[in-house]
């Protein structure tokens, strides 16, 4: 089991006095239940572990909103008094299947505050968009789960040292010797392969070999297809099911809802992507015309690109093979680009802390001639931070700098295979290698700190 960068938010929230009930979102196998065992484990506490999905009448009890009901039949089902139990955790699993259990947390927090308690589920999404209850606002907390980081990579396969070569390099990036970047480089070149999945990283640890995920990989991607028929049928669920496998195809591409299925309507295609995202298993990147802040202000709904759910489904999608992502840098792929560009997403989607719902943004200038686009744009620490993404040593940055000509940004960032630098051109670029996205966050902040510090 590894350990996750979310593990210190639920430490916090165990210790709160005013402590809710935790809601914790996202994909199918990303950890979620996983996380929530191994936390209970290491703060000592005793997991009454309660799968809704099996007790699918639990939701008529949970629909009383009587609490002295409810635990009648929780207890039953663990086996003991929860109520009575020295330090338990009561963790609600597949809460979807049971959607009164949503509206019943707020008594919970009401009138149990002293019981922690944690609900996930898969699929909640959609369970939240039809929710027929009055739902527990500000009586229940959320947390989104994503698959694991490189630097969470780098800690499950024992790789401490790398990982303090990263923390220094990001106070000073003279701090990289040519051996570690070497050493990062293939360990992130596994990781590319590998993604974040956590059985995926499981099956790899396992023998070091990045070809004996491929199994995993394949049996994950046909398991997503499977749950299609949980919320499409007829006609609906063989388009979701072609949508689908077009998704990785898509990845860094603007949605154009002819280049997913030239025989069906736009409309009924946009349902499909619509449930897809629900579903988590695609993420949209909105164009945001980045006139000012927050992005999500001046963002657009209709303009938006594709971001897979994680870089090592997508590579086994488009029947990558290790040989192949192993060289990148050397053989010219027509989806080089496109990987580069899904692990800085998946990277960046999930950057800020656990409670903050996963939002990315891009900038698009479309014109007859002269069109312009930056991968990504981040408002974080009240500022403008365009981000572009390449695959190899080297590429233009005409986007990047039509950009910084035209925006009130003071800093502009590359990711590629070059060792980290600062330079100072027309704008202030911070070039990082693709394996040091996970620290560009404090960098950031520290050179938007340093150009406030500057102004007049």
């Amino acid at each position: 089991m590894f350990s996750r960068s979310i593990d210190q938010d639920l430490s916090a929230w165990i210790k709160r006095p005013s402590r809710k009930p935790l809601l914790i979102r996202g994909a199918r196998q990303v950890g979620k239940s996983t996380l929530v065992r191994r936390f209970a484990a290491g703060q000592g506490m005793d997991l009454v572990e309660v799968n809704l999905e099996r007790h699918p009448h639990l939701n008529a009890t949970f629909a009383t909103f009587d609490l002295t009901k409810i635990f009648l039949e929780l207890d039953s089902i663990a086996g003991c008094s929860i109520r009575s139990m020295k330090n338990p955790l009561l963790f609600l699993d597949e809460i979807q299947a049971t959607p009164a259990a949503l509206a019943a947390l707020r008594y919970f927090y009401e009138d149990l505050p002293g019981l922690p308690v944690v609900a996930a589920g898969s699929l909640l999404e959609f369970a939240l968009a039809k929710f027929q209850y009055s739902m527990p606002v500000g009586r229940i907390e959320y947390r989104y789960l994503g698959p694991l980081s490189f630097t969470e990579f780098l800690a499950a396969s024992g790789q401490d040292f790398l990982l303090k070569v990263l923390d220094d390099t990001s106070k000073d990036v003279a701090a990289l010797s040519d051996h570690a970047h070497d050493q990062l480089s293939k360990a992130h070149r596994q990781f590319l392969f590998v993604g974040g999945m956590p059985e995926a990283m499981s099956q790899f640890l396992i023998n070091q070999d990045p070809n004996d995920c491929q199994a995993v990989h394949q049996s994950l991607l046909d398991t997503f297809e499977g749950d299609l028929a949980k919320y499409c049928t007829g006609s609906a669920l063989l388009r979701a099911r072609q949508i689908y496998r077009q998704l990785p195809l898509q990845v860094g591409h603007k949605v154009k809802y002819v280049n997913f299925s030239a025989d069906e309507k736009s409309r009924e295609v946009k349902q499909s992507l619509e449930q897809l995202a629900m579903a988590q298993l695609w993420y949209p990147v909105r164009h945001s015309s980045c006139q000012g802040l927050p992005l999500g202000a001046t963002q657009s709904d209709d303009v938006r690109k594709v971001l897979f759910l994680d870089v090592g489904l997508m590579n086994r999608s488009l029947n990558l093979r290790w040989s192949h992502v192993a060289k990148l840098d050397e053989r010219a792929l027509c989806n080089e680009g496109a990987i580069a560009e899904q692990y800085i997403g998946q990277e960046l989607l999930y950057r800020r802390e656990s409670a903050q719902k996963p939002t990315l943004n891009y900038w698009l200038r479309e014109k007859k001639v002269g069109n312009a686009e930056v991968d990504y744009v981040i408002d974080d620490f009240q500022a403008i931070v365009p981000i572009e993404v390449k695959a190899g040593k080297s590429g233009t940055l005409r986007s990047l700098q039509y950009f910084m000509e035209h925006h009130k940004s003071p800093l502009a960032v590359r990711f590629d295979l070059n060792k980290p630098s600062l330079q100072s051109l027309p704008y202030r670029l911070l070039s990082l290698p693709l394996y040091m996205s996970g620290q560009c966050g404090r960098m950031i902040e520290t050179e938007v700190d340093a150009a406030a510090s500057q102004r007049p």
